[in-house]
Parts: C-alpha cells; structure tokens; sequence
C-alpha cells in the first residue's frame, strides 16, 4: 500500500497502524518518497519505521509543501538520508523514477537516472538498470 496526500492512510504511521491489524507477510509498503515529504514525514526516518516492509520504492523530490513530482536533485529530499537508510535494511527491490507534469519529461528522467546513478556510487551502493 502507498501512503499519499489527502488520503486515509497517509503517513508512516497510519500505515503501520494498519499493518498492525492486517498481519500478513504479503502486505507491505511502496514508499512513494514526493507523497511522503509533501506530508512532512522525515523520510529516512520513514524507512527506519518500515525496515524490512518497504516492498517497492516510487522516487521524485519536492520542496515538502506541494505533492509535485520533480526531477530527483530538484527539491529538498535528503537522498543520502533515505538511501543510507534503504541499504541499512538491505532494501533489494525495484526503484521507479516517478516523476510527473514538467516541462520535458525525457530531459527530466534522464537527470533523475543520473542523478540517482550517482547517489547509488557516492553510497557504495550496488545496483542494476
């Protein structure tokens, strides 16, 4: 399940809450990293909260007061942070570049791939495209 803007389960919290009730090992999160900074959620902190149970990754960074989707480097996420965070709970699924509604999509995604491409070296972080 993916927590989003304006939405019941919108936050970390409230989908751990409901992860409580829900107990089954097929249940997990999507963490959608512009959703989850547009609440205010400290987003390494998110992926400290969910550990083991984060199943899929939706990547796209924001200034933490519109739900945008930009080009990852474009905003205020603290990358470091989630990624640092991810590989500490040998996170080892797929990560979407979900970005949305600008300008020039294709020169957007191509920055959001290298942009990430870097963070992923700079972290020592092994991964595949």
């Amino acid at each position: 399940l993916e927590p989003r803007v304006g939405e019941i389960i919108s936050n970390t919290d409230a989908l751990l809450r409901l992860m409580d009730f829900v107990d089954d090992d097929n249940f997990g999160a999507v963490l959608d990293t512009a959703h989850q900074h547009a609440q205010k959620e400290i987003l390494p902190l998110s992926v400290e909260k969910l550990g083991e149970r984060i199943m899929y990754l939706h990547v796209a960074d924001n200034n933490s007061r519109i739900n945008e989707h930009k080009a990852l480097g474009e905003g205020t996420v603290d990358w470091q942070g989630v990624f640092a965070a991810l590989a500490k709970h040998k996170f080892g699924g797929y990560v979407a570049i979900d970005i949305g509604r600008l300008p020039d999509m294709d020169a957007a995604m191509r920055r959001s791939l290298n942009y990430l491409s870097q963070l992923l070296e700079l972290l020592g972080i092994a991964y595949e495209l």
